[in-house]
């Protein structure tokens, strides 16, 4: 049985780093086709974490929820359990911790501190997500 989830944050966003470089280097215009066995489980958590991680470096801020929730109108399936949700935070805090050496420290302090909290909201918004999206 597959794992739902990667290993390890920082080897997911070296992955995704990779295959970015690769999209940049070709001189197509091409877009970068991504499939897993049914099409939503596995290239969605690369799509949501890609997203976010991009997002970030632009804006500085994400919302998983709004990724998940994006990611799933064009994929449905995409993020299906609990597990793959609280891996995009993990990437997300994963990126910040990266930023050690920024004047990001104090705000990557704060949320290992309320890391607990954050993971009891996701589990909230995922149920939630869920939900809405189950019409349950």
């Amino acid at each position: 049985m597959e794992e739902p989830v990667p290993k390890s944050p920082i080897d997911y966003r070296r992955f995704i780093a990779e295959v970015d470089a690769v999209t940049a280097c070709t001189d197509s215009d091409k877009p970068v086709v991504l499939h897993c066995w049914n099409g939503a489980s596995k290239c969605g958590l690369f799509c949501v974490v890609a997203n976010l991680l991009q997002k970030m470096a632009l804006e500085h801020e994400v919302s998983v929820v709004t990724a998940v929730r994006t990611v799933n109108t064009r994929r449905k399936g995409a993020i299906p359990n609990l597990e793959q949700f609280q891996f995009c935070h993990d990437c997300v805090l994963d990126y910040v911790q990266m930023l050690t050496s920024s004047p990001m420290l104090p705000l990557i302090s704060q949320i290992a501190e309320c890391r607990h909290s954050a993971m009891t909201v996701s589990r909230t918004s995922f149920i939630a997500f869920q939900c809405t999206h189950l019409h349950c």
